[in-house]
């Protein structure tokens, strides 16, 4: 399959890169940004969805890990959001406790986005513009809109050692009327994404709250190397 792609990319003018260059200035005014992807793998079933508000500055990611084990599946799910400036990570009893997620901040994706430079919400497309060997496909329809596929052989390498190594076969299907990301295939992930974009999403702080302690609350820990005793009353 490789050696098709890579060959009939070789004969193919600029028509790919072209359409991926639109599909790039698009983004770039887009507000908010949805999606889901499954991916399953012979070791991990995974599902995910997430927004992303540039005007709000928020971002909301669910995600449901399932572990293949010769023992029983491991399963565990992940949930954080960030609103007005504050990041929560959602608890196993169904409450909210403030948490660093570790991702980067939706003013900095959102930039990201503005630039065509590479975030978490879109498929890199600045990527296989400047490093994909892209074969033209047929049409199909993503949730009731049109969009044509884009077979890409991903030529970035896995770093500067071997630069023009396949790292990865992608499918892009884009709208053929905005140009915008419908759905993402990536062949080694068996991954599916689904692609939204300029929806109504609003994100709130979240109001059930793990209960915090305060400082009325924490008891002083008592020095080992002392003993309390009453004062003398005499």
């Amino acid at each position: 399959m490789l050696v098709g792609w890579v060959a009939t990319a070789l004969f193919m003018p600029d028509s790919g890169k072209k359409e991926l260059q639109r599909s790039l200035d698009a983004m770039k005014k887009v507000d908010s940004f949805h999606y889901t992807m499954v991916a399953d793998t012979s070791f991990q079933h995974t599902e995910e969805e997430a927004d992303l508000v540039c005007s709000d500055e928020s971002y909301h990611r669910k995600t449901h890990v399932e572990q293949h084990r010769a023992d029983g599946p491991f399963i565990f799910d992940t949930e954080t959001l960030r609103s007005n400036g504050k990041a929560f990570r959602l608890l196993p009893d169904g409450l909210w406790t403030p948490d660093f997620s570790g991702m980067e901040t939706p003013r900095n994706a959102c930039r990201h986005v503005a630039e065509g430079s590479e975030t978490w919400i879109v498929p890199d497309l600045t990527k296989f513009i400047e490093h994909g060997m892209i074969e033209k496909g047929s049409k199909k329809t993503v949730d009731g809109k049109l969009c044509r596929q884009w077979k890409i052989a991903d030529l970035s390498g896995p770093g500067p050692l071997l630069p023009n190594k396949v790292t990865s076969h992608v499918t892009l299907c884009l709208d053929v009327d905005d140009h915008l990301p419908r759905e993402m295939l990536v062949a080694e992930t068996n991954s599916r994404w689904i692609y939204d974009f300029s929806t109504p999403i609003h994100i709130d702080v979240p109001t059930d709250l793990e209960p915090q302690q305060t400082p009325d609350t924490v008891q002083p820990v008592p020095n080992p190397g002392l003993t309390l005793s009453a004062p003398d009353e005499n």
